[in-house]
């Protein structure tokens, strides 16, 4: 699928999709929050990422690389602040934080890694024109 020309070779550049954080469950677990401090810590996190992405979506060109590096900070500061939270409240805000933090990375991230680059598409060729272009660059 690589070295298909057009939209598929540009996924290459692109932004990991479907992340998973694997330290949700055994942290609500830790706090013993069970189904709803799951459901918080994770739906808070999806909803912070869509707010932000949103208001990120009209930012200008010059302002996307430091929106990619302040959401990159954020969630840095937030995954590694969940583990001094006393309580699963404090691990849930703090995960709101993130979760805004990876929406004001991760749209502006997508966009500098291919959208960008434009994408070279040549119009279908018939076998007669592909003969035709074949012998005028052979040589002699």
């Amino acid at each position: 699928i690589w070295r298909i020309p057009g939209e598929f070779s540009e996924a290459r550049g692109s932004t990991p999709r479907g992340a998973v954080l694997v330290a949700d469950l055994p942290l609500v677990d830790h706090f013993d929050g069970r189904a709803v401090g799951y459901m918080l810590l994770t739906t808070l996190w999806g909803i912070g990422a869509v707010v932000e992405s949103t208001s990120t979506a009209r930012l200008k060109v010059h302002r996307e690389y430091h929106a990619l590096v302040i959401g990159t900070a954020a969630m840095a500061i937030s995954i590694g602040s969940i583990a001094f939270m006393p309580n699963l409240f404090g691990a849930i805000a703090v995960g709101t934080l993130g979760g805004n933090g990876s929406g004001l990375a991760f749209t502006p991230g997508s966009r500098c890694s291919n959208g960008r680059r434009p994408i070279r598409r040549e119009p279908p060729r018939s076998p007669w024109q592909t003969r035709l272009n074949s012998r005028r660059s052979s040589p002699g």
